[in-house]
């Protein structure tokens, strides 16, 4: 099953000029928008009801006054909690008022959040799009959802009771009124994130939202448009660890939601068996530990689009604050490499001149290249939010089970589950291996082309079946006794992997 998202070209957002007075969802009498402190894990005030003349002058004063009581003498105070965002329940309403308070939460880096059975609709889903921080690397997004909240958009429209009689004038005025809140809200939708080439909201998620009009709301209530258009989300078990399964998806779904190739793209919601995801990992490498930095990542060469390939290293990075998903992607035909399909900070300030599937193992290089991926990056693009919360406990079952879990414990610098702080009571513990003089045989992958690896098979012949690979320059095993020029691999974690070709290997 394929579900399927139409991008718009930036020229075609100029139409809605012509349509706009007033964003309004509700057809009866609302209550007017308030705001007030609220105690929070995710906000530390909440705005409800619906926006109308007025209330972005009554908003906008409220903000700024907490924003002036912000010291470090006054974390006690009611109006001053972290983080700095505000929670959104509004049905919609004066799309001029909602553009000056997106502008303001814009200015000031203050975050937006849809909580919990709350709603944010139309001329609030302008507000909620907004939501800032200020990055590392500049303004960045900070607009969160719960999976059990609702965020829907809808086009511009006009608000004028049946039968009334406008002259000439007062709908020229009116004009130039939309016209003005709608290029308000487009330079604010245009703002780039940072030191990045994105902006804070993309021209597709402007054409669905033009698509829809009245009470036909287009929604984003699936983790592949959370993933799109960079929405992150919560209320639910996030799992900080990555199996090989999970690391495959992440792989394919950040491809898929990052491409773009032309003016009338579609972009599918692929779905994938197991046996897909899983042919495309090659290789699991714990990380040099350097500098304080540590980690681990699997080695996954995603989709193919004819004699294009693509191909990813994620996995989990520690840099000192404690584990985080972490991963980088790069395409390429040869010896071409196509930034315009790579993710993370593979264009960053970082980056390589190409993307290099075989590159440094050194856990401070990789820390920096690997960007932070959502945590929700490793599941099914077409999974609805609402199923999110069962899946996302099934999943997180399936990697504490997975035989890899020793050897990530381990390369993330951890003796064993209970100190990583990953398990929870009743589950499994795994013990990683007690530091003592290592008597191994490690080895080195050599003689081998970049875009090729070495196998691991069954047994001691080129023969037997194919049970995993070497990559170049891969070093996270050890051999025993070796016949014939072949030997027996084992994993850092002691794990039994096959047999391979000593010809191909040197010691480390």
């Amino acid at each position: 099953m394929t579900r399927r998202l139409h991008i718009i070209t930036g020229s075609a957002l100029f139409f809605v000029t012509a349509i706009v007075v007033a964003l309004v969802t509700a057809a009866g009498p609302v209550q007017a928008a308030g705001i007030q402190p609220v105690r929070s894990d995710h906000c530390a005030h909440r705005i409800d009801g619906q926006i109308r003349r007025g209330d972005s002058e009554k908003i906008i004063g409220y903000l700024q006054t907490a924003l002036d009581r912000i010291d470090r003498y006054q974390l006690d105070d009611p109006l001053v909690l972290s983080p700095f965002s505000v929670c959104l329940n509004s049905p919609g309403g004066s799309l001029s008022e909602a553009t000056q308070i997106a502008a303001f939460l814009l200015e000031k880096w203050i975050g937006t959040v849809v909580d919990d059975g709350d709603s944010c609709l139309s001329a609030c889903s302008i507000i909620f799009l907004m939501g800032s921080t200020d990055g590392d690397l500049g303004k960045g997004l900070n607009r969160k959802l719960h999976v059990n909240a609702t965020l829907g958009l809808h086009r511009p429209s006009v608000d004028a009771p049946d039968g009334a009689g406008f002259s000439g004038e007062q709908l020229s005025k009116a004009f130039d009124l939309a016209n003005e809140a709608i290029y308000r809200f487009m330079a604010l939708a245009n703002t780039p994130l940072g030191l990045t080439d994105g902006i804070f909201v993309q021209p597709d998620l402007m054409q669905n939202m033009l698509q829809h009009k009245g009470q036909d709301f287009f929604y984003v209530d699936t983790v592949g448009a959370a993933l799109r258009w960079q929405i992150d989300l919560f209320g639910f078990e996030k799992s900080v660890l990555v199996d090989a399964m999970a690391a495959s998806r992440a792989c394919h779904n950040m491809f898929t939601v990052s491409t773009t190739t032309g003016e009338d793209l579609v972009y599918d919601y692929e779905t994938y068996t197991q046996d897909q995801l899983m042919d495309g990992v090659t290789a699991f490498h714990a990380h040099s530990a350097n500098n304080g930095y540590s980690g681990f990542h699997y080695e996954v060469y995603a989709a193919h689009w004819d004699m294009v390939k693509s191909g990813c290293l994620i996995g989990v990075v520690n840099l000192g604050e404690g584990p985080q998903m972490s991963g980088c992607g790069g395409s390429w035909s040869g010896a071409d490499n196509f930034p315009g399909n790579d993710f993370c900070l593979i264009s960053g300030p970082f980056a390589p001149d190409t993307f290099d599937m075989t590159g440094s193992n050194d856990a401070e290089v990789l820390a920096l290249l690997m960007d932070k991926l959502p945590s929700f990056a490793i599941y099914p693009l077409e999974t609805a939010l609402k199923d999110l919360p069962d899946l996302a406990r099934n999943t997180r079952a399936r990697i504490m089970a997975s035989p890899d879990l020793p050897r990530m414990l381990t390369a993330l610098g951890f003796r064993d589950c209970a100190e990583s702080g990953l398990c929870k009571p009743g589950e499994r513990p795994v013990n990683a291996k007690a530091s003592k003089p290592d008597s191994r045989n490690w080895q080195r992958i050599v003689g081998v082309a970049s875009n090729d690896v070495l196998w691991i098979r069954s047994c001691e012949s080129s023969k037997c079946h194919k049970v995993g690979s070497l990559a170049p320059g891969q070093s996270d095993f050890y051999i025993t006794e070796c016949d014939g020029g072949w030997c027996k691999v084992f994993w850092s974690d002691d794990s039994f992997a096959g047999w391979s070709s000593k010809r191909y290997m040197e010691a480390r």
